[in-house]
């Protein structure tokens, strides 16, 4: 009975909303569907070529955090807690005086604040202590003709479009000959903040500057990498009988 009677419901309101009658293409004024590019690639005159050789090229940009203070993590659980657990004010080499290997005191040891990396997706106040693995800005370019795109993912939680635009405008500045660069994120949940909501407590974002402009720089310099590394590309098959 319940089915019918959404079936029913369903079919009384698509009745009503088309009042019974055929809509008009455009309502009058209304001339989106006559509307057109000036330019609608390929087969317009004037498109650039994508005939020839298929070329590709791959890179890898290290974006670990260069720069973050350790802590000590008391309990086990992962989060810093202010008041009850320390962190170690030895700057961005992680050395403080005494240290095997210690060079001298470098950016902000000694300052007093806690340079951390706030981790993102499980909550905040999760400070790195270390990097387990590397996390990466990957490019893949391709190009043909007249038309090159390189595609770059970065291990990151997320990555907001003027955050894009800053990576394409310092491709274009490196001199990366490319006509679209296209980023994507891949959302893992061990890297920095860089969306501005997992900082050290509710209201208070983790993003660092210095950081994002990092990624950008070695976001770009991937592109300028991918695209200088083209050579004609191949494909490979395999059967199994």
């Amino acid at each position: 009975m319940r089915c019918r009677f959404l079936a029913c419901l369903v079919s009384s309101i698509l009745v009503a909303c088309s009042g019974g009658e055929e809509p008009d293409a455009d309502p009058p004024g209304d001339t989106r569907s006559q509307w057109r590019p000036d330019l609608v690639c390929p087969g317009d005159e004037g498109c650039p070529s994508n005939e020839g050789t298929l070329y590709a090229g791959a890179s890898a940009r290290d974006i670990s955090p260069p720069c973050f203070e350790q802590w000590e993590d008391v309990d086990g659980n992962g989060e810093w807690s202010r008041t009850e657990e320390a962190f170690y004010d030895c700057g961005c080499d992680q050395l403080c005086e005494g240290d095997e290997g210690w060079p001298g005191p470098d950016e902000g040891e000694s300052d007093g604040e806690f340079q951390a990396v706030w981790l993102a997706g499980f909550g905040q106040s999760r400070p790195a202590n270390g990097v387990h693995d590397p996390i990466w800005a990957r490019t893949v370019a391709f190009g043909t003709g007249d038309t090159a795109v390189a595609l770059v993912s970065l291990d990151l939680v997320g990555w907001f479009y003027d955050d894009v635009t800053a990576i394409r405008d310092r491709a274009a500045e490196l001199g990366a000959d490319v006509d679209l660069v296209i980023v994507q994120s891949t959302h893992q949940h061990e890297g920095p903040d860089t969306l501005g909501q997992w900082g050290q407590r509710v209201g208070k974002t983790g993003v660092v500057a210095s950081y994002q402009a990092h990624v950008v720089e070695q976001a770009a310099q991937s592109v300028v990498d991918a695209v200088t590394a083209m050579v004609p590309a191949t494909l490979h098959t395999a059967a199994i009988d």
